[in-house]
């Protein structure tokens, strides 16, 4: 019991990390769409694709951020783990 519940505020985490992961995802993906269509209209705006583009790049690197903490809390779970067995 004692395990389990030591593991709940890691589960926590990655459970929330995983939703920011994933909004990160969608916003690139809606960003990336976009600028598509800024760009692909019958006269392109420039500025409107170039603003969705850096919105892009911004999500790109919050997506990049929460998988760093990923592997460091799966570093820190697999440290603890291996301090427990010894």
């Amino acid at each position: 019991m004692q395990i389990e519940l030591a593991h709940a505020p890691q589960v926590r985490t990655l459970d929330e990390l995983a939703n920011e992961l994933i909004e990160s995802l969608g916003a690139i993906l809606l960003n990336c769409e976009a600028s598509l269509r800024w760009l692909d209209g019958a006269e392109p705006d420039l500025n409107e694709a170039i603003t969705s583009m850096r919105r892009l790049l911004a999500d790109a690197h919050r997506a990049a951020e929460t998988v760093v903490s990923v592997r460091r809390l799966a570093t820190s779970a697999q440290t603890s783990s291996a301090r427990r067995q010894d």
